[in-house]
């Protein structure tokens, strides 16, 4: 099955002149002017064009950038296959983390960090945990390949742990919250669309908004390469899903469209699946949407093995972090269970009253 196709830049558009060469524009809204953004598409050069013009900066600007400089190594680490082995996600959170360091302190000699240096950028993100270890995942993976380069003989990192969390991430959306979603969304909307894709295939953003025609099959299975893995799921659309995309409205190419029809990168998604839910009342994220679908399989018997295989988790690992509320709740019930016909059969060689009201009142349960 062929790789989807890459999802557009946003203000990035193509232009293909009459001899079919191909040209990139950077614009952020029509009548605004347009900036051309040079080298092949997905290149270094071209990435640093069109970030240079997302912030606003000149795009060209000749610029002397000296090897000893932590812009250097960056710029060597983007053309490395530890780069290009990584999905395009990864990639795109890797580039938001590094294009921030690089503007404060590009300049400065990467042999002269120091892992108080790391730990000091980590402890000036201490307020938000989640971002503050995601900052030093990504200078940890640059300087681990800076090692096996041979650019550094020491991590700076080594020696700096994560922060500890102070939530299990996104709490699961309740039946409250799918009755509220449902009852503001009615058939026939795109919002209910994009809540019901994510609810019934169980995608990730960035998969949810790819999912379309072209990846269901004959037998009736959708087939689609995770954006962030890269695994393969199959997922069967079950009738309720089919009833929704039956209604519409979808698109050519994706289930989960925008106001004009047309496709939505995740993050574009991401923003006006926030807005809504609020319209709904529900405040849940669409990652927390997945956690219910996961939280629902684990509930009905799934294994940690088809968990992972119909969520796309890379490691084993993650099934248990997304599903461990929903099976503490299945061993808490088996314990209590146990525990009650142990009473049940004490209390019935002791006393046939007693046995006869607890027998009543758990069959009543």
């Amino acid at each position: 099955m062929p790789d989807m196709p890459r999802p557009r830049k946003p203000f990035l558009h193509r232009d293909v002149d009459r001899f079919g060469n191909v040209r990139w524009y950077f614009r952020r809204a029509p009548g605004q002017p347009r900036t051309r953004i040079r080298g092949e598409f997905g290149s270094p050069e071209f990435e640093a064009a069109y970030n240079s013009a997302l912030l606003g900066q000149p795009v060209g600007t000749a610029r002397t950038v000296h090897k000893a400089s932590l812009r250097w190594l960056v710029d060597r680490y983007r053309e490395s296959s530890d780069w290009s082995r990584a999905a395009k996600a990864t990639q795109r959170w890797r580039e938001r983390i590094l294009q921030k360091m690089v503007e404060v302190n590009g300049d400065l000699p990467f042999m002269a960090i120091t892992t108080d240096d790391v730990r000091k950028g980590r402890e000036a993100r201490k307020a938000t945990p989640f971002a503050a270890n995601d900052y030093l995942k990504v200078i940890r993976g640059l300087f681990r390949w800076a090692v096996e380069a041979g650019h550094v003989k020491i991590d700076p990192t080594q020696g700096v742990s994560m922060l500890p969390k102070r939530t299990d991430g996104h709490p699961p959306w309740t039946a409250a919250d799918l009755k509220a979603y449902r009852d503001r969304w009615p058939l026939s909307t795109r919002q209910r669309v994009a809540m019901e894709v994510i609810y019934w295939t169980g995608l990730r953003r960035g998969d949810a908004v790819a999912l379309g025609r072209q990846h269901v099959g004959a037998d009736g299975v959708a087939r689609i390469r995770s954006e962030k893995t890269g695994r393969w799921i199959s997922i069967i659309l079950p009738a309720p899903l089919l009833e929704v995309l039956e209604a519409g409205p979808i698109g050519d190419l994706t289930f989960i469209t925008g106001d004009s029809g047309r496709p939505l990168v995740k993050e574009s998604f991401g923003t006006k699946f926030r807005h809504w839910c609020d319209e709904a009342g529900v405040k849940a994220s669409a990652h927390g949407l997945r956690k219910r679908a996961a939280s629902e399989a684990a509930e009905a018997g799934a294994t940690d093995q088809q968990l992972d295989k119909m969520f796309g988790w890379s490691t084993p690992e993650m099934s248990r972090i997304y599903t461990r509320g929903a099976q503490d709740e299945i061993l808490a019930r088996e314990a209590q269970e146990k525990r009650v016909r142990n009473i049940l059969c004490l209390h019935s060689a002791a006393s046939g009253d007693t046995f006869k009201f607890l027998q009543s009142k758990q069959s009543e349960k």
